[in-house]
């Protein structure tokens, strides 16, 4: 089911290591919670390769390996600069976690391949080589999963 608190099936995959999580210090710190909307999400959880590939239970992981390597009570500096990041790393995993949030960022992503092919007999003739690729990567936007 969709809707505002509806998250992605039980069954997703989950693709994740902690030791795919890249802690991104310098622009993670530069963030203010003000400007939340702006960021990176994929980016500040620690998984920018993942971005819309990501599961759930991928977020999940990261925020949780996130909020334990950058929460303020561990600062041993600027309490207000990691208490922002923080912030920003909550937001990130709100808007992420829930199917309606993450399927709005992800359509508004400016790394998304958009890219389709021109249609030449060449391509004609490959069709599933040539433009399987951009099938793949746009079958996000399919309500019906794991269609041929």
């Amino acid at each position: 089911s969709s809707g505002i608190n509806a998250e992605y099936g039980e069954d997703e995959k989950e693709q994740l290591s902690e030791s795919d999580i890249v802690i991104d210090v310098k622009y993670i710190k530069s963030l203010e919670a003000k400007d939340w909307k702006e960021q990176d999400h994929y980016r500040v959880l620690g998984i920018p390769n993942l971005r819309v590939k990501a599961s759930t239970k991928d977020v999940k992981k990261a925020y949780k390996y996130m909020v334990l390597k950058c929460h303020p009570d561990k600062s041993q500096g600027n309490t207000k600069v990691d208490e922002e990041a923080f912030t920003c790393i909550q937001k990130a995993y709100e808007q992420l976690c829930v199917i309606d949030g993450k399927r709005a960022y992800d359509s508004i992503d400016p790394n998304f391949d958009n890219e389709v092919p021109n249609v030449t007999e060449h391509n004609k003739q490959n069709f599933y080589k040539v433009f399987g690729p951009v099938i793949e990567r746009n079958a996000q936007w399919s309500i019906n999963k794991n269609v041929p």
